[in-house]
């Protein structure tokens, strides 16, 4: 193409234009629209990713949990092999931690939902239907949290089954607005417990907050609670890789230990 037919071309899109300039406003609104959307929607997908990412990255990227049933369980149509299925021992989780090198570590727990909810109180004041949880000592080690106030559970608060509990944000808030909450007696389900620490405030992911909760010394759950025997255990992995299944991945993995506990307990 030569410059003169080049610039003929242009010549005649103006013109063109030019007599059709609504037409064409219209035209070039719609192509500015499209673009604009394509980008608001992209930037929207990369936020939400994000999103996702710092939301697991915060629930700890190398934690894997096992657990009874599968989340998706219909317990209204649960099959024999389910119905019959044995709960999870802390002497699984020990053989899990033991036998498993790329396993840092195994937190057993155990949860307690009272009818219409759990009961948390100081003097006047109530928590919101808190998650009571029974834990060991290395529960903080696994869920990678940390501790704006106080200590958390020790070993030997378990072997003695001490009446004490480490609190969410949540909890704080609601029954100790202005006071300091550390060595307060308090009522958990009119059980008398003292706080001995306080979580950090975490951020809410997927609608659900981690700060409503209410944890204690394992032995002591299950010295309130003997007929709650269904443990879960979240483990932690030496590194995110171990978590990998399929091709390439470790097969000293949690996973695999994990997999390996539920075949030997058909």
């Amino acid at each position: 193409m030569s410059i003169a037919e080049l610039k003929d071309g242009i010549l005649l899109a103006l013109g063109s234009l030019a007599s059709n300039k609504f037409r064409s406003g219209l035209t070039i609104l719609g192509v500015l629209i499209g673009v604009w959307s394509v980008i608001a929607m992209t930037s929207l997908i990369k936020g939400l990713d994000n999103a996702v990412q710092q939301s697991i990255t915060d629930l700890g990227s190398n934690i894997l949990f096992v657990s009874r049933y599968s989340p998706d369980t219909d317990f209204d149509e649960l099959t024999d092999e389910q119905r019959n299925r044995k709960p999870i021992t802390r002497d699984e989780a020990d053989a899990i931690a033991r036998n498993c090198p790329a396993v840092a570590a195994v937190s057993p727990e155990d949860y307690y939902f009272a009818r219409g909810g759990n009961s948390v109180k100081y003097k006047n004041r109530k928590a919101n239907r808190p998650l009571v949880v029974g834990v060991l000592q290395d529960y903080i080690k696994v869920r990678t949290t940390g501790l704006s106030q106080g200590r958390f559970i020790s070993k030997i608060d378990n072997q003695t089954r001490a009446s004490v509990c480490v609190i969410g944000d949540d909890i704080r808030t609601a029954i100790f607005p202005e006071d300091d909450p550390i060595d307060k007696q308090i009522r958990v389900n009119n059980y008398r417990f003292t706080v001995i620490g306080v979580f950090e405030k975490k951020k809410s992911m997927f609608g659900s907050s981690d700060n409503n909760k209410l944890v204690m010394p394992l032995e002591t759950f299950m010295k309130m609670y003997p007929w709650e025997k269904a443990l879960s255990l979240a483990v932690s992995a030496r590194s995110g890789r171990h978590i990998e299944t399929g091709p390439g991945a470790d097969y000293r993995g949690p996973a695999s230990i994990a997999q390996s506990t539920v075949q030997q307990r058909k």
